[in-house]
């Protein structure tokens, strides 16, 4: 049975239902109630429910007449996806509604109310009763909130790009958060998100009296630390500060799409955080509609030479000039059905590309983070575009949920590196649910090799995929 309810009166329910008097930020688990609300991507179960009082908010009236009140800083989606407060609303500006588009007509201030929150699982978003698509939460987020009563929390994730994505997250959900890394050194708020290369630099210039503020005091108060992207574990100064200085923190989180498959790696994740307490595969994800259903193309070109040493064999793979221009051409035609990442191994090969695609942007770890940052969201309001980057700063946890192609230029045998460049083009918009993975790689003796070990992981995550041989030689001809 269907029952269509404001938040308000579902928090009167949830009261009565549970004979529980809601508190201010007290987070409390109805999972059991079986709510559902509907989403993007189907109906999704309401597992807690907020209460968060004395708000500042704002009336906000559409141009069908429907009026609501909204916290400040509640989020919705504008007409190209993106989020925006409340309270950043103004008269001729877009929303996303269930069945398409919904004009403001009219935004003031409301004054101060008690507000209600729920939490549901991804994709993060949610119908109200009149079709408006609100903003939920994310998983860090979530977990950051649920310490507060007991201290503070760090998050460390692996760049810079990631720092500010985080960072713009808790802010949207009114977490009191600081990054540490760079200029920037907020260690005295609740939630604070570094990187791991910070913590390293922070902890080396303690023992050697060179820093500005010790390493005890940053860490004094913190309870609980989250590892995103947790398979970097096998970096040996992550693992020595998990292990020694960070050792004594007693709630420890690691989160990674791709628990490694070497077992050297795997142990250094079961000593500095703990053994794994729960697995979704990510062709689960798909079936339920969470993430972007893919099918993996891979594209053998054939090609004659022998090589002893595997270098000397991606040497000429990655820079034989020939071979570059036809690959230029096939991304360009590839890049005519939407948006399209392209993953490459070494720099050079990258900006020659590029300057063999127009319109084409190639980024490095090079490239200044409000540059990376930028053409991360431009791909949000652009179409057809080719963002051309090295593995090392876009095969792991960037945002960018508008790319229909994710091209990988001999992508090689690490199980990371392959399955996490796939989860680039996974995520969901408002315009996609299906991604293309173009799999470029070479009959050449150590690509073959390669190949063969990739195909295997795409049998195990449960990724459909086919093979087709290219004489590029002949057709360039």
């Amino acid at each position: 049975m269907e029952i269509k309810l404001s938040i308000g009166e579902l928090a009167k329910y949830i009261e009565e239902f549970t004979n529980t008097k809601l508190n201010n930020e007290e987070e409390i688990r109805i999972a059991e109630l079986g709510i559902r609300v509907p989403t993007p991507t189907g109906l999704a179960p309401v597992e807690f429910f907020i209460k968060k009082e004395q708000l500042p908010t704002k009336k906000v009236t559409l141009d069908n007449g429907y009026t609501f009140d909204a916290a400040n800083k509640h989020i919705l989606q504008n007409k190209d996806g993106q989020d925006i407060f409340v309270e950043d609303l103004m008269p001729g500006d877009l929303i996303q509604k269930k069945l398409g588009l919904s004009t403001v007509i009219h935004s003031s201030n409301s004054g101060i109310n008690d507000c209600f929150d729920i939490g549901i699982q991804w994709p993060h978003v949610y119908y109200d009763e009149n079709g408006i698509l609100h903003h939920n939460t994310i998983l860090t987020g979530v977990l950051s909130h649920k310490c507060e009563p007991y201290g503070r929390t760090i998050v460390v994730v692996p760049s810079k790009d990631l720092v500010k994505q985080t960072e713009a997250d808790y802010i949207n959900m009114g977490l009191d958060v600081g990054v540490f890394f760079g200029d920037r050194k907020e260690y005295t708020k609740t939630h604070t998100i570094c990187t791991w290369q910070s913590l390293n630099s922070l902890f080396k210039n303690t023992k050697d009296g060179s820093a500005q503020i010790p390493f005890a005091d940053f860490i004094d108060g913190v309870i609980c630390i989250m590892i995103d992207e947790a398979h970097g574990l096998k970096a040996d100064a992550l693992l020595a500060l998990m292990t020694g200085p960070l050792s004594r923190v007693p709630i420890r989180w690691g989160i990674t799409g791709t628990i490694p498959k070497e077992d050297f790696e795997k142990r250094s994740l079961q000593v500095s955080i703990g053994e794994v307490v729960g697995t979704v595969r990510a062709s689960e994800l798909q079936e339920k509609g969470v993430l972007s259903n893919c099918h993996i193309y891979i594209k053998q070109l054939v090609d004659h030479g022998e090589y002893k040493m595997y270098q000397d064999e991606l040497r000429y793979l990655l820079n034989d000039a020939d071979r570059l221009h036809y690959l230029a051409g096939m991304i360009q035609e590839i890049s005519k059905s939407g948006n399209t990442l392209v993953l490459i191994d070494r720099v050079e090969p990258g900006k020659a590309l590029v300057n063999a695609i127009p319109g084409a942007v190639f980024l490095s770890g090079a490239s200044k983070s409000t540059v990376r940052t930028a053409q991360y969201e431009s791909i949000a309001t652009t179409d057809n575009t080719v963002t051309i980057c090295t593995f090392g700063i876009a095969a792991i946890g960037i945002n960018v949920p508008r790319l229909f192609n994710v091209i990988l230029i001999e992508p090689g045998k690490s199980f990371v590196r392959v399955i996490q460049s796939i989860g680039r083009g996974l995520r969901l918009a408002h315009d996609k649910d299906e991604v293309n993975i173009i799999d470029v790689t070479s009959t050449c003796k150590f690509s073959k090799r390669h190949l063969t070990t990739r195909k295997k992981y795409y049998t195990e995550a449960g990724y459909p995929f086919s093979i087709e041989k290219i004489d590029w030689q002949e057709k360039s001809k």
